[in-house]
């Protein structure tokens, strides 16, 4: 017997249009059974952290109107910049360099590399002014 869609617009929706969902609901087996489909097994997942030098790099660019858009590559690059830390963005200048690089071919915009280079350092120097350790080196700097 054909489950009542009154509460689940969607759905009804899907059985109006759609011939083989149409087909399921009256043999019964659409929708599906609330136990095994409704309720997703919890996913682990780091999340990334929102500030830290992937951040600072995107606000310094959105200085020169340089902003992320559909199909870059951007804001993933920023949150693992952001994930890996500022000790590893210092190591790997010559990596997120090559990132801006590749990513100004694309959009076909004039490329410096000693430019580029400055930018990451100060992103760099900025992420760790802004955080919480950075905040007391600013103190103790003052005083």
């Amino acid at each position: 017997m054909p489950t009542d869609l009154t509460g689940y617009p969607a759905w009804q929706k899907l059985v109006e249009t759609r011939p083989a969902y149409r087909r399921a609901w009256e043999a019964g087996t659409f929708p599906p059974s609330p136990g095994k489909y409704l309720v997703s097994p919890p996913r682990a997942f780091h999340k990334a952290p929102r500030h830290g030098p992937g951040t600072e790099l995107k606000r310094l660019l959105a200085r020169f109107w340089i902003r992320d858009h559909h199909g870059c590559e951007c804001n993933h690059r920023a949150k693992t910049m952001n994930l890996k830390g500022c000790d590893w963005c210092q190591e790997n200048i010559a990596t997120i360099v090559g990132w801006m690089r590749e990513e100004a071919k694309k959009r076909r915009l004039p490329f410096v590399k000693w430019a580029a280079t400055i930018l990451v350092r100060r992103a760099i120097r900025n992420a760790r002014l802004n955080s919480p350790a950075g905040e007391e080196l600013q103190r103790t700097e003052v005083k």
